[in-house]
């Protein structure tokens, strides 16, 4: 996506376009830091035992705990709207600021 922005912004001869070589060095970057991790934490999963990742699950007290209801602000409702109009309205009050 940023691309595809970025080659219209250069189309349109926009001083806001970033060069290339910026894209391409936040690129590696991002690969240099991601892929050896990645790898790294596979390696270590696979490596280690289930009884070590289950060990003590079993010395907990089995006593019957009532569940409380969920408040309002735990709804899906709720939640879908904080979810998709907050990230919407901070874009717009950045627009109005910036612009």
């Amino acid at each position: 996506m940023t691309f595809f922005l970025n080659n219209i912004a250069w189309a349109a001869r926009l001083t806001s376009a970033l060069p290339v070589t910026s894209i391409l060095f936040v690129v590696f970057m991002w690969a240099l830091v991601t892929l050896p991790l990645t790898i790294f934490g596979g390696l270590t999963g696979r490596m280690r035992s289930e009884t070590v990742l289950v060990e003590g699950g079993d010395k907990l007290p089995k006593i019957a705990k009532a569940i409380p209801k969920l408040s309002l602000i735990h709804s899906p409702l709720v939640t879908i709207l904080i979810g998709g109009l907050l990230p919407f309205r901070c874009s717009r009050a950045n627009s109005h600021l910036f612009v």
